[in-house]
């Protein structure tokens, strides 16, 4: 029976290039090495690797293809508007995947996104690795000039993005609806890999943050990451929450994780106040939660029930206020709280602090 691979409408816009665009010198690859578990003071250890020993020698988009061969059915993404299944996020990531091939898409390029965190934007990732291509994430609301900063230095072929933001973007675009776009035999997953050590993903910091340089994940490095990270741990019941503004650090694990673990990722509203994050955190049932401390500190004090009832919860950033641990460890939860921290270069957190109970918060001051 035919399934719908439902994908509301993005366009493709081709950026022209009179000869072929190298990376710029300032953009970096980074791969994973040995971290030797080092105490470094106030209590704080480097992140020290847990998991399988090894990972398989393939693309991440292998990893998550074989979780939708193996568990169609399994929930990937959950929505306010639905929930998406492994099988159905796979379809309509092979076909916008097709549609790449067919405007010039080619292993070893790159293609950025300008899309909210959405449904959309994972199947935009994983159609983009498909290609055997690297995937850009550009923030919407970053300015135009950071946007073009970001397209010349990662030499992008190509931009998925709304409609609305095309004319800012390039000209020429040639949009391509997908909606109802059918599953058929010829839409299995693409016989096509990337060229060893192409990035699976390449980010940049914020615009305000001064900081131009692009840092790559390489395949090996983030399946790596999302199965040995030293400090968060996913697994197929895990739901992790997938939100605007989570810190730099953690962007490519945030998305990539859970569906290498055969896990699901939430999709939480933008912009809502903590009353309203407690709310979408109840009911997409999310697990595991990477949220900046700035934000830690300030729901601590409005929904620290709601943080206690978490599997695991990640502040990322400097030292969040002690007051914010024992608020929520004073509920005596088995929530595993671990502080984190990494510049945004490191692509994941550098150091991680395990804060068990309240007292044990002291060692920080």
């Amino acid at each position: 029976m035919n399934q719908l691979a439902h994908l509301p409408a993005i366009a493709i816009v081709a950026i022209a290039q009179t000869v072929p665009r190298p990376r710029a010198a300032a953009t970096r690859w980074v791969r994973a090495r040995p971290v030797p578990l080092a105490l470094l003071g106030n209590g704080c250890r480097a992140a020290r690797a847990h998991g399988p020993a090894t990972v398989p020698p393939c693309g991440v988009h292998r990893l998550f293809e074989a979780h939708a061969a193996h568990n169609p059915a399994a929930i990937a993404i959950r929505t306010d508007d639905g929930n998406w299944t492994y099988g159905r996020l796979n379809a309509a990531a092979n076909a916008l995947a097709r549609r790449l091939r067919r405007h010039g898409v080619r292993p070893g390029d790159t293609v950025a996104t300008v899309l909210e965190r959405s449904a959309r934007l994972v199947a935009a990732a994983l159609a983009i690795v498909k290609c055997g291509a690297t995937h850009v994430p550009l923030d919407p609301a970053a300015p135009l000039s950071w946007q073009a900063h970001v397209l010349a230095d990662s030499g992008a072929s190509a931009v998925l993005a709304d409609a609305i933001r095309l004319p800012g973007l390039a000209a020429g675009p040639v949009a391509l609806a997908i909606n109802g776009a059918r599953r058929t035999d010829a839409d299995g997953n693409l016989r096509v890999e990337a060229p060893v050590g192409t990035p699976a993903c390449l980010l940049y910091p914020a615009a305000n943050s001064g900081k131009l340089l692009g840092h790559g994940l390489p395949h090996a490095t983030l399946a790596r990451l999302a199965a040995r990270n030293g400090y968060a741990d996913f697994g197929a019941a895990d739901c992790v929450a997938f939100a605007g503004g989570s810190p730099a650090d953690v962007a490519g694990l945030e998305l990539w994780g859970p569906l290498l673990a055969g896990g699901s990722l939430a999709i939480l509203p933008e912009g809502v106040d903590d009353q309203g994050l407690a709310v979408a955190l109840h009911r997409h049932g999310v697990t595991v939660l990477f949220i900046a401390t700035p934000r830690f500190d300030a729901c601590a004090c409005t929904i620290p029930a709601t943080l206690a009832d978490l599997r695991v919860l990640l502040p990322v950033g400097p030292r969040p206020e002690m007051a914010s641990f024992h608020a929520v460890l004073d509920r005596e939860t088995e929530v595993d709280i671990r502080h984190c921290y990494g510049a945004s270069a490191a692509l994941a957190c550098a150091l991680a602090h395990r804060v068990r109970r309240a007292h044990d918060t002291r060692q920080y001051n």
